[in-house]
């Protein structure tokens, strides 16, 4: 008994473990891509297809941040029904990424922080 009582407790030590790892990865970027606006490395005056790139990468930090948390909470049923959403989501991601990558090598010649080679190798 006292053996499957601490793997519960050890698995919810785990769950929470992951969704502060999910919390503190979304805070990351988002202070990252808020030095770069604030450095002047970044605008919103771009095409839309910038934004676009921008709100559907975000909803995926916001799906991964929700699946971490409705584990952590137990709520495992929904966490398996709306991780079917991402079946949608990554097609969209993988698109979005390889068009967005030749709009801003087209526009600025690929991201401040690489040679314009490297960019489109990686």
């Amino acid at each position: 008994m006292a053996t499957a009582a601490q793997t519960t407790t050890s698995a919810r030590s785990e769950e929470r473990f992951f969704f502060t790892l999910a919390c503190t990865m979304a805070a990351i970027i988002v202070a990252g891509f808020s030095v770069n606006l604030a450095a002047g490395r970044s605008t919103f005056a771009v095409p839309p297809i910038y934004h676009v790139h921008a709100a559907v990468f975000f909803s995926w930090i916001g799906l991964f941040v929700t699946q971490t948390w409705l584990v952590a909470s137990g709520n495992v049923a929904l966490h398996r029904r709306l991780g079917w959403s991402s079946a949608i989501l990554v097609p969209v991601m993988v698109g979005l990424g390889m068009a967005i990558m030749l709009v801003s090598l087209r526009r600025n010649g690929g991201p401040f922080f690489f040679d314009a080679n490297e960019f489109l190798i990686s």
